[in-house]
């Protein structure tokens, strides 16, 4: 069931879709910042139109016409193993002049500074007023991208939640960025970054920002959690941006998905897994609709229906005013032998899929047949 739908709802920003690609859907925005008309394209995970209580967290791209594919791919692949996620490609078709973010005479770059204004209010904006997202974003760029990641973080740490600066170039303005994060480093409240380093290099620079990054971190303890330095021996500077964002967002979704023998345990870890998982990542992190079904269909094959019956409960609890909800309850309810309780719970079913009329048949016939 993998494939793409964009659900567009009246926004305040003026966008023309232009056309659908195989990752996702285009868009051009017209922006006060850059003054032009500015490409994106929106990839959504396959669960997004038939999930529709679901909110998702959002990860922006630059470099979208040589990292989106690659990018979006991969995490819609591993959508239960870390979170789904929208992904946003962001074009730079001037990619040298705006995602430098210095001069070489330590100055601001404009176009850059314009960019990330884009990003930040422009298409941020855009994404959150059309698409169903939770207020947790992710920044990723990889080499000028990754140096104008670093940047976005010095500018404002808190426009994004992670920030992935993949092989970053912190050369660029006579390594100004080098003086101005010891003062951010200072803060308390810190969002994640990732600095990412290749060590198949013909050069000495990653190696050596690597060393010099991680020795500037250990002045500031209370950063140990957010903070990674990471030098990739095996990967080079074109495998940096896949290794790098696959092993980051494994880490920061470490132990998303719960595995049944867990729940066989005691089946309360199912509330205890996802309350954990929500304190670590600081938004209430919701189990997937379809991931009540599959764990439950499992239960119900295995006759643990005491345990499905639990589960189907607090999907209920999670989705009470969908219909997947319902229908889970009146599968326990089939397996147990409730003819009433089944017929109460398609009813209620029904009532919940009033907007799709394929549902509506669906369960009007299972109905039918009770």
């Amino acid at each position: 069931m993998k494939h793409f739908i964009t659900i567009m709802l009246i926004t305040l920003f003026s966008f023309t879709v232009v056309h659908a690609n195989e990752l996702g859907k285009t868009f051009t925005i017209k922006s006060k910042y850059l003054n032009e008309d500015r490409t994106i394209v929106v990839s959504l995970p396959s669960n997004y139109e038939d999930e529709l209580f679901y909110q998702f967290p959002v990860l922006y791209l630059t470099d979208a016409s040589s990292q989106l594919d690659h990018t979006a791919s991969m995490i819609h692949y591993l959508s239960d193993g870390i979170s789904p996620m929208i992904v946003v490609g962001i074009f730079t078709p001037d990619r040298w002049n705006e995602l430098k973010p210095y001069t070489q005479e330590k100055q601001i770059n404009p176009k850059a500074e314009n960019l990330r204004k884009f990003i930040v209010e422009e298409v941020k904006g855009f994404i959150n007023q059309n698409y169903r997202t939770l207020d947790y974003s992710i920044l990723a760029g990889h080499s000028l991208g990754g140096a104008f990641a670093v940047n976005a973080y010095i500018q404002n740490p808190e426009d994004f939640d992670v920030f992935f600066a993949l092989a970053p170039n912190l050369a660029m303005g006579s390594e100004v960025m080098f003086e101005q994060l010891p003062e951010v480093f200072s803060n308390e409240n810190q969002p994640k970054i990732y600095f990412q380093f290749e060590g198949i290099t013909p050069f000495t620079t990653p190696i050596n920002t690597y060393a010099r990054l991680t020795n500037m971190l250990l002045k500031y303890p209370h950063l140990k959690n957010t903070h990674k330095v990471q030098l990739f021996e095996s990967e080079d500077h074109m495998t940096i941006p896949h290794i790098g964002l696959y092993r980051g967002l494994s880490e920061i979704y470490r132990d998303w998905f719960l595995y049944i023998p867990s729940i066989l345990q005691d089946k309360t870890n199912i509330k205890s897994h996802f309350k954990g998982l929500s304190e670590r990542m600081g938004y209430k992190v919701k189990p997937t609709e379809f991931y009540f079904r599959d764990l439950i269909t499992a239960l119900i094959s295995m006759e643990l229906l005491d345990t499905a019956e639990y589960a189907a409960q607090i999907a209920k609890e999670t989705y009470p005013a969908s219909h997947f909800s319902y229908v889970l309850l009146a599968d326990v309810a089939h397996a147990r032998k409730q003819l009433a309780m089944e017929v109460k719970y398609i009813k209620k079913a029904l009532k919940f899929a009033a907007h799709d009329t394929e549902l509506q048949s669906k369960y009007q016939k299972r109905l039918a047949s009770l």
